[in-house]
């Protein structure tokens, strides 16, 4: 990994690097070692702050006007993904995350709108990072970039956006087969902002929590995670809470104990709980909703209840069908192998 990355300071200097390397990092081709995020995420909850100011002469002020732009940009990506899929946006995403890490390394400006800036780069680091995995890209990819937005959180001076890379670091962490490191990552997190009432972002770091201590089979810990998060998703959406987090509703939190369950070898209990969640999930969720169905299908299968299995299954598919989200894709393929009907169907269609 480049230092910038992985051993070099946290430091001004430093961010603004990673988060210009981050790009090239996505396009290139080959497949990177995912790395420890033991170390990223200590150095994020404990290095001292640092400011972001840049008076260059060459370079263009950057107003307040341009920096909403991005914003609304970073926020228009965003309920694109849930609608489309994330393999739709790597693109752009990428292209996005240049311009802000552009305005960084060559534009002009205060501490201000330094910190600002940074926590519009970090923010869109981390839809980036999440694009690529959803695009299918190794773990280790997205992974980098991050890491880089992680920098650019720990410039920002604001834990949430820092708590929400976090959150996309553990999916990397999922996928790359490391739950104790998901674990610590969003404990992490959850410290950081124990100080703020923000009890949906707290909700997301808990359900994460549970999610690594499922795979790692901790049904007690998982469980309680779980039920923490219920109770905070009860309380609705609080004073601190960021704008980008619309919030953890009831599907939420049933999608990810179906998925707990499912880790857990609880196979009855993931299909009452996904069940719920597919009653409960917000119908613009049309990712989420997919997900939730394949997801099913493999609960019914490892029941044993093939005409239910073929059911939900089908209803997967037919999203995959219009969004664009390796996630799925995978899920559905594996669906086609176990249930042969549906495999050809998937054929016939891809």
């Amino acid at each position: 990994a480049p230092p910038a990355e992985r051993d070099a300071p946290w430091t001004a200097e430093q961010a603004v690097a990673a988060l210009c390397e981050a790009g090239a990092v996505a396009d290139r081709s080959g497949t990177p070692r995912l790395l420890d995020l033991c170390g990223p995420v200590q150095r994020w909850a404990t290095s001292p702050g640092y400011r972001l100011t840049s008076a260059a002469r060459c370079g263009t002020e950057v107003p307040q006007a341009l920096l909403d732009q991005l914003q609304c940009t970073t926020d228009a990506l965003r309920a694109m993904d849930e609608e489309c899929g994330g393999g739709s946006l790597a693109l752009s995403g990428t292209a996005h995350l240049a311009v802000a890490a552009g305005l960084l390394r060559n534009g002009r400006y205060d501490e201000r709108t330094g910190r600002r800036l940074a926590l519009i780069a970090a923010d869109a680091a981390g839809q980036a990072g999440w694009y690529q995995l959803d695009a299918g890209r190794p773990p280790a990819v997205a992974q980098r970039v991050l890491l880089a937005g992680l920098r650019a959180a720990h410039a920002s001076d604001d834990p949430r956006i820092g708590a929400l890379l976090l959150v996309r670091l553990s999916y990397c962490a999922y996928v790359g087969g490391r739950p104790r490191e998901i674990v610590e990552a969003v404990r992490a997190g959850q410290e950081r902002i124990r100080s703020l009432d923000a009890p949906a972002l707290h909700a997301m770091l808990l359900t994460w929590e549970a999610r690594g201590h499922a795979r790692l089979g901790q049904r007690r810990e998982a469980l309680r995670a779980l039920g923490l998060a219920a109770e905070l998703c009860i309380r609705g959406r609080g004073a601190d809470e960021p704008h980008w987090l619309a919030g953890v509703d009831e599907g939420d939190i049933h999608a990810q104990a179906g998925s707990c369950h499912l880790d857990l070898g609880d196979h009855r209990q993931a299909a009452a709980s996904l069940n719920l969640a597919t009653q409960t999930l917000a119908p613009g969720r049309v990712r989420s909703r997919g997900l939730v169905m394949a997801r099913t299908a493999v609960a019914r299968v490892r029941l044993g209840d093939l005409s239910g299995a073929y059911e939900a299954a089908e209803q997967a598919a037919a999203v995959a069908g219009r969004v664009r989200s390796a996630f799925l894709d995978d899920l559905v393929r594996g669906l086609g192998e176990a249930l042969p009907e549906l495999g050809r169907r998937v054929a016939r269609s891809s």
